[in-house]
């Protein structure tokens, strides 16, 4: 059986993933951002079938996300092959925002199977992530 915190998490992914389609951002990064959602939703199907994470994903709960603790959760999970990191900002069940990430080359996501996927629940954001997403939902992270 599926923790509560991990099963309320998982329905609140699900949920955000439904919302992601108006992501504004620049032409090259549509494309990007309908991979990735489409993945998250392919990972996640039902939460309620879901026993345990899968092993290419890690969920984060911290109490303020910062520029710098993005950074070090990004390059705690790197995967070979990659020169950048896909990040998903949106507001969250019980937390101020939730952050996805997956690891990308050149704008185009690594396979499913030799990508690594974070979810990051922050109770709090600090100015400096407020900043770098701005009025955007996903950024590319060199």
């Amino acid at each position: 059986m599926i923790k509560p915190n991990i099963r309320e998490t998982l329905t609140g992914i699900k949920d955000t993933l439904l919302g992601v389609g108006g992501i504004v951002v620049e032409e090259t990064l549509k494309p990007l951002a309908e991979e990735f959602k489409r993945i998250l939703a392919e990972i996640f199907g039902n939460p309620e079938e879901l026993q345990e994470l899968p092993k290419n994903m890690k969920v984060y709960n911290v109490d303020i996300i910062s520029k710098d603790k993005l950074a070090e959760i990004a390059h705690e999970c790197i995967v070979p092959n990659c020169n950048e990191v896909a990040a998903i900002k949106k507001d969250g069940n019980g937390y101020e925002c939730i952050i996805y990430l997956a690891y990308s080359k050149n704008r185009e996501l690594l396979p499913q199977e030799k990508n690594f996927y974070v979810i990051i629940n922050a109770k709090e954001t600090s100015k400096s992530i407020d900043e770098l997403f701005g009025k955007n939902e996903l950024i590319i992270l060199k």
